[in-house]
């Protein structure tokens, strides 16, 4: 049995100007710490006496996840921007951390080092914008539990990229199912033969995640083309059964980018038979409340205007099962991503 697992450390980059964002961060991250999920180190905790420059490189290189919290102070300061966020990237780009950046305050940052990388809260909105300051930090707390989670899984559950097995033919088996790296070891008396053996699925998910970010981010900004084909990549790539959460929504996107910001009625049957198993293996993966209402509004406005009024049970069956779910931390996502691309589609 594995005892409980070690708290993720999570190193916060911030300008001093924006001390006061990084106060209520930690607040809205307490919950994550009270369940020994996380810990959480910045400068403010340097004691007297101790080498500061040191103490910063030695969180900066240890921290499992680490947050850019950008400004227009960040940008300014030479030590967020030079030294923290590079040594940050660096390590994000050799797979040793995970880099997120939390907008808290409107700046240009169009072609910063980490504008590929997916940003909080929600949609990339700075905290600064939102009527409800909470509501933003809350968005910016989901997030940051998701990484967690995820990184949690990979580390607990290490059956993707490592198993035990009793008998050589059976790493045999993997290899040629899996497309895997086999590596054996023997270990104690000639009853008590194992091997370990790895394979590449590991980086096919990080692959799967890098499309499915580049393609929400395509989507929201209307380059349906580009969306589409980094989703695909994304949904086959993300292993289903182990981020269920992901793979569900990269077909939720991958549906909404085929209708390529037209209304569902002026799809053809092809289209929308696609659409329809794409939100049937999303609700199947991650049933979501938002999945069932949207999946209805888009069978509605199709039926509707192509004669096929006899199937509008399916859309009373999607709504009633949708009203029945509680409401999960994707459905606010979800929901934005259909206003924002299908803004006809009420919900």
């Amino acid at each position: 049995m594995q005892g409980p697992q070690k708290p993720i450390e999570l190193f916060c980059s911030y300008a001093h100007e924006d001390e006061a964002h990084l106060q209520k961060l930690e607040t809205h991250l307490s919950i994550l710490k009270r369940q020994g999920l996380i810990s959480t180190w910045h400068d403010r905790q340097i004691t007297a006496g101790t080498e500061w420059a040191q103490a910063i490189d030695t969180h900066l290189n240890s921290a499992s996840v680490i947050l850019l919290l950008i400004s227009p102070d960040f940008f300014a300061s030479d030590y967020c921007y030079g030294l923290e966020m590079t040594r940050a990237l660096e390590r994000h780009k050799a797979n040793e951390a995970r880099v997120i950046p939390i907008l808290l305050r409107h700046v240009d940052w169009k072609g910063a080092p980490f504008a590929h990388l997916q940003a909080l809260p929600t949609n990339a909105k700075p905290v600064t914008s939102w009527s409800n300051r909470d509501e933003a930090w809350a968005s910016v707390a989901v997030g940051i539990r998701r990484v967690i989670e995820d990184l949690g899984q990979s580390s607990a559950n290490p059956s993707r990229r490592e198993k035990l097995v009793s008998e050589p033919q059976d790493a045999r088996k993997y290899y040629v199912e899996n497309k895997g790296s086999v590596q054996g070891l023997v270990i104690g008396d000639r009853n008590t033969v194992h091997q370990h053996f790895h394979d590449n699925t590991k980086e096919d998910q990080k692959n799967g995640i890098r499309s499915l970010e580049k393609g929400s981010k395509a989507l929201w900004g209307g380059d349906y083309p580009s969306a589409k084909k980094e989703l695909r990549v994304a949904i086959e790539e993300i292993d289903g059964e182990g981020q269920p959460r992901e793979a569900s929504k990269a077909r939720y996107f991958y549906a909404l980018a085929l209708l390529d910001g037209k209304l569902p009625r002026t799809q053809g049957r092809t289209v929308m038979q696609s659409i329809q198993e794409l939100m049937n293996n999303a609700i199947r993966l991650h049933p979501c409340a938002s999945y069932y209402r949207i999946f209805a509004r888009i069978k509605k406005n199709f039926f509707e205007h192509n004669g096929l009024d006899h199937r509008l049970n399916e859309v009373s069956t999607l709504e009633h099962k949708g009203a029945s779910l509680l409401r999960c931390a994707d459905d606010e996502e979800n929901e934005e991503y259909l206003r924002h691309c299908q803004p006809c589609l009420q919900i």
